[in-house]
């Protein structure tokens, strides 16, 4: 089985970290939607990518020096409100699994008490690039649960890097870029122990690689993800 992950909420159909693009993740047979995760000053995790709003509101302020009174009167580009987090879990169209990757390694506590607060029963991945925010998920992310370090590679020795990070801070997952992803590496993340994402920038790339033993599709295409691991036997 392979799982398929909705890229940022599927910024081709709907804008990016929208609730739109959440429930639209879930009409296209998506497993999870990867959201991107931020805190306000006053501590609330909310969905943004930048740690400014100035390419998707307008707006040089960064979220960080905002209330989430300030963030409930914003209107972004399509004319959607910057959701939270909360917002996402609790509209999010049922069996649709969240994959959170926390852009703002202090957000984690936050991030983790949302969700205990949304009483979920989807599962919930914890992803992040922040050596910090992975420490905090590993110990304090309830027993089983993925916790994903992220890195972008291009070669071989920075990938090999990159296991040895994920394993040493307790990681129990990555996600590799389209580019290196070959059979030799997932059979080496796997004998490390490690759940083994890829993250697909290209559809051609996506139809090429699609037969690849991953554990998991990230991609802004998930419906074609879809049909083909249907195809493979892998749904």
């Amino acid at each position: 089985m392979t799982v398929v992950i909705a890229h940022r909420t599927l910024p081709r159909d709907a804008p990016e970290n929208s609730l739109e693009g959440v429930r639209r993740a879930g009409a296209a047979g998506a497993d999870y939607v990867e959201v991107d995760v931020r805190r306000t000053r006053d501590g609330v995790p909310v969905l943004l990518h930048d740690p400014t709003l100035l390419r998707t509101g307008w707006r040089i302020r960064r979220i960080r020096s905002m209330t989430l009174d300030d963030v409930a009167r914003l209107k972004l580009r399509g004319g959607h409100n910057l959701p939270t987090l909360a917002d996402a879990l609790a509209q999010a169209p049922a069996g649709l699994g969240f994959a959170l990757d926390t852009k703002d390694p202090g957000a984690a506590p936050a991030t983790l008490a949302a969700v205990a607060d949304a009483g979920l029963t989807r599962p919930v991945l914890y992803w992040s690039q922040h050596d910090e925010a992975v420490r905090h998920y590993v110990a304090r992310a309830p027993e089983g649960t993925e916790v994903a370090l992220l890195r972008d590679t291009k070669t071989l020795a920075q990938t090999a890097r990159y296991l040895e990070e994920a394993s040493s801070l307790g990681a129990t997952a990555i996600s590799v870029h389209e580019s290196v992803l070959d059979d030799a590496l997932v059979d080496t993340a796997h004998d490390r122990g490690l759940t083994v994402h890829c993250w697909f920038q290209s559809l051609a790339v996506q139809a090429a690689k699609a037969d690849l033993p991953v554990d998991g599709i990230v991609t802004d295409w998930p419906a074609d993800a879809v049909s083909r691991l249907a195809a493979l036997g892998r749904r």
